[in-house]
């Protein structure tokens, strides 16, 4: 089961607009560790009002394993998919994962060469990491076929995965 949690803000400076602010922190609890999600922030632009509850419902539909800041795919691995398929490359492909001082995620970030389409996601499961650096390394090795097999693999087991929690069958 996860759990989500806003606990006591503290004082901050926001030098975007220049004035003081609380940043509220927002964690999920799942398999009663903690994982920070990201500040809640008075006051904040109206355009953020909702990206919390947002990235609250992206973590319950996905049971914590990642949250897209954005990007033009929802899933990561969606992304890889549409990367290898133009067979394209990272703009700075050994900077592309940085750890939380925590260590609870891992952001996977970045931007492509061949056109402007920056992506940012933050990624809780260690699996799920293990299955993009090894596709990353892939598309920066130029393997496109064993990238494709890869990520061809990964979306068949998860199909499974997610038809067999519909009729809640444990295997």
């Amino acid at each position: 089961m996860i759990e989500f949690i806003e606990k006591e803000p503290r004082k901050s400076y926001d030098y975007w607009n220049m004035n003081e602010c609380l940043m509220y922190p927002n964690f999920m609890i799942k398999d009663g560790k903690e994982f920070f999600i990201m500040n809640r922030r008075v006051p904040q632009p109206k355009y953020k009002d909702n990206e919390i509850q947002e990235h609250i419902k992206q973590l319950k539909e996905n049971n914590g394993t990642y949250i897209t800041f954005y990007g033009a795919n929802k899933i990561p691995i969606d992304m890889l998919k549409d990367i290898v398929e133009r067979q394209f490359s990272f703009v700075e492909p050994t900077e592309l994962f940085r750890k939380s001082e925590l260590n609870d995620f891992v952001d996977f970030h970045g931007n492509l060469n061949e056109l402007a389409a920056a992506f940012r996601y933050r990624i809780y499961d260690t699996e799920m990491l293990k299955d993009i650096k090894k596709i990353v390394s892939l598309i920066n090795n130029k393997e496109w076929e064993k990238a494709n097999e890869s990520i061809t693999n990964l979306q068949s087991n998860n199909n499974k995965i997610q038809k067999d929690n519909e009729y809640d069958i444990d295997i």
